[in-house]
């Protein structure tokens, strides 16, 4: 799974024929190149995460604080609740390959506490957050393309519960995840000592449900929120183009009809975007591009291991499956930190709000 990637690994060879020469020089280089660049996408993590917290927490509060009363503004803020946990987890993926808990608990223990509290909620919730995405683009669409109808399908009940379904489809499956996991404290004759340890409970029936949220959330939903947004962003960009060359043409009748003396009759008032339409639709589409650009290096992670069999946690090429990973991380946290950016930059009333909240009053 995406996200989901262990750290403590050790070449076995099965000896030194001329096969496998060639292949042992080439697996130590990537284990060399992965030992120099680990720390430092570990130490990104950490502080992308150090920044990214706090804005998706103001984020929350501020459009707290202008009210939900708009589908763009609740969705939005819907939006930030998982950014808010995907900044978290990705920040523990970053301090668990640290090394932080390395004599407190055995190297397979902190594997799985890996997994449980950075790889598996950076999944889920980088899902959630590409879902809810998805979701406000195709909102937006529907907006403009049937603007009467829209306002009286998609009211504020079926927001909140489009996005609760959403949201408890990441949560349902990481509390179902965890609970394959055992804490308990063993011996560790390595150490002569006590440690914490951190089992998989692996069986048929775990080993199934794996596999099936590996195909779900690493395959199914990225595809399907790419595929999503990027139809949804590509229609709003062309109804921003026409709708910008109707105002030219607009634009030009009337200049001609002022210096003729005419009456402009035929000025296609009608089929230009009210201005605030056009400000969300402008915030949705760099939201969107933004997401897009994010996920591009994801989708070709997946990609790559569901048809390469050595691509993989355990293959020859784990190295480069794990930094792969950790920079498919990175990007989804970068994704999941930089919105209160960009409403703060394409939205005045977000931006009056924000910086309300940091305005000392005068006594």
């Amino acid at each position: 799974m995406h996200g989901g990637f262990h750290h403590n690994f050790s070449f076995e060879t099965n000896g030194t024929t001329p096969g496998s020469a060639n292949h042992d020089q080439y697996s130590e280089k990537l284990e060399n190149i992965y030992q120099s660049v680990q720390p430092v996408l570990s130490w990104m993590l950490v502080v992308t995460g150090v920044i990214g917290i706090p804005g998706n927490v103001l984020t929350i509060m501020v459009f707290a604080k202008m009210g939900t009363a708009s589908a763009f503004q609740m969705s939005c803020t819907g939006l930030a609740v998982p950014d808010l946990l995907c900044v978290g987890a990705s920040m523990m993926c970053g301090i668990t390959t640290m090394g932080v808990f390395r004599g407190a608990a055995s190297q397979a223990a902190i594997s799985h506490l890996n997994n449980l509290v950075g790889g598996l909620p950076q999944v889920e919730f980088s899902r959630v957050t590409s879902l809810i995405t998805a979701w406000i683009s195709t909102v937006r669409c529907l907006s403009v393309a049937y603007p009467t109808k829209v306002r009286f399908i998609i009211t504020r009940t079926v927001i909140s519960v489009a996005l609760c379904i959403i949201f408890s489809l990441g949560c349902s499956f990481l509390l179902i995840a965890s609970t394959v996991y055992r804490v308990k404290r063993e011996f560790d004759p390595e150490t002569n000592s006590t440690v914490w340890t951190l089992d998989f409970q692996k069986n048929s029936k775990s080993s199934a449900f794996f596999q099936f949220l590996r195909f779900v959330f690493g395959l199914i939903l990225p595809v399907l929120s790419w595929v999503t947004v990027t139809v949804c962003t590509t229609f709003l960009i062309v109804k921003l183009k026409q709708n910008a060359k109707w105002k030219s043409q607009n634009a030009q009748v009337v200049t001609e009809s002022s210096s003729s003396g005419a009456v402009p009759s035929k000025i296609k008032q009608k089929k230009e975007l009210p201005e605030r339409e056009r400000r969300v639709m402008k915030v949705v589409i760099l939201v969107a591009v933004i997401f897009l650009f994010c996920s591009v290096p994801m989708s070709a992670h997946l990609a790559a291991s569901f048809t390469l069999p050595q691509y993989k946690e355990s293959g020859s090429l784990r190295h480069l499956f794990i930094m792969n990973g950790l920079v498919c991380v990175f990007m989804s946290q970068l994704n999941s930190s930089i919105n209160i950016v960009l409403f703060a930059i394409s939205g005045q009333n977000f931006r009056s709000a924000l910086l309300s909240m940091f305005r000392v009053s005068k006594p």
